[in-house]
């Protein structure tokens, strides 16, 4: 094993890599941009589907993912918000993408890390923050929110049916003593359930923060967007999904090209969207495959492709 090989095998375990890289190499000769490098698991796959004169745009927004270690003509790895991939095929001056990945999860590296604070499991510092640098970390966020904008958030981001309830014991606690570590926040909420179960109640409050926290949808939201305008025409994009507000916005822009949902259609009834899912439904993990990583359970899989002409005027086309 070489080093770029120790390194990805350390850091994540890529999720469905053989259905992403035939869903998406559809050109060996293409420009492809992988914005979660992570550890590299899909972006060394996809490489392996070029020829010599295919280009890989590695993205990597955390420092402590290896994208640094990457040697190859044919990568160019940025350290980077994959919100701005537009900018950075611009910069490149590599033209239009074939194809397009994100792997929306956090990697094994960022969950064992116990000083990161993405896991309720171990204690650690209340930080969440996908790049370090950013000012806003989970325990400033919860050191200054008021209860009203926190239950917003645990509404909004965990999908929490009691979001209030939640929202004003973490504030009760916090008002007490602060809340620095993991096992602060875990306390707070001690005897409270979502649906019977607690550590289902700690998993959506965690999720809601650290996605506010690194604003993870709206950088979604901006991807997508940018997604039509980057592709070549028959160029993909294949996004995987964790939880069901990163698939619902997936879905409903590649079935609509709005993320409600709002179907919009021109004099013929035919819908304006400017990409069109590849298949009907979403692709799962196999069962070998969640029976040997676990963190693959909860993968969702969509694939869209972009028309070679969006809006044809002339019907039946």
């Amino acid at each position: 094993m070489n080093m770029k090989e120790s390194a990805q095998h350390i850091y994540h375990v890529p999720v469905m890599c053989e259905e992403v890289c035939r869903l998406l190499v559809t050109r060996p000769d293409g420009v492809y941009v992988d914005c979660t490098y992570g550890g590299g698991g899909h972006s060394m796959a996809i490489l392996k589907r070029l020829s010599p004169k295919g280009k890989l745009i590695c993205i990597e927004k955390d420092l402590d993912s290896p994208v640094h270690l990457i040697d190859d003509p044919r990568v160019f790895p940025i350290r980077g918000d994959f919100r701005h991939v537009a900018n950075y095929l611009e910069f490149l001056g590599l033209g239009k993408a074939t194809g397009i990945l994100a792997d929306l999860g956090l990697s094994w590296h960022q969950l064992d890390t116990v000083e990161r604070g993405f896991s309720f499991r171990r204690e650690g510092a209340l930080d969440m923050r996908i790049h370090k640098h950013q000012e806003l970390s989970a325990q400033v966020f919860l050191a200054q929110t008021s209860e009203e904008e926190l239950e917003y958030v645990l509404r909004q981001y965990g999908e929490l049916p009691h979001s209030r309830q939640v929202a004003r014991r973490i504030i009760q606690q916090r008002n007490q003593r602060p809340l620095f570590t993991s096992t602060d926040l875990k306390d707070a909420l001690e005897g409270l359930t979502l649906r019977g179960s607690h550590e289902k109640l700690l998993a959506c409050v965690f999720q809601a923060i650290r996605i506010h926290v690194n604003g993870e949808l709206e950088a979604l939201r901006k991807l997508l967007q940018s997604v039509p305008e980057i592709l070549e025409p028959e160029g993909r994009v294949a996004i995987i999904s964790y939880h069901s507000l990163e698939d619902r916005l997936v879905k409903n822009f590649f079935r609509t090209g709005d993320f409600e949902g709002k179907v919009r259609s021109d004099a013929y009834g035919r819908v304006l969207r400017p990409l069109e899912p590849l298949m009907p439904e979403l692709i799962r993990p196999t069962e070998e495959e969640k029976a040997q990583n676990s963190r693959a359970r909860s993968a969702r899989l969509r694939v869209a492709i972009k028309p070679v002409s969006a809006y044809d005027e002339s019907p039946g086309n």
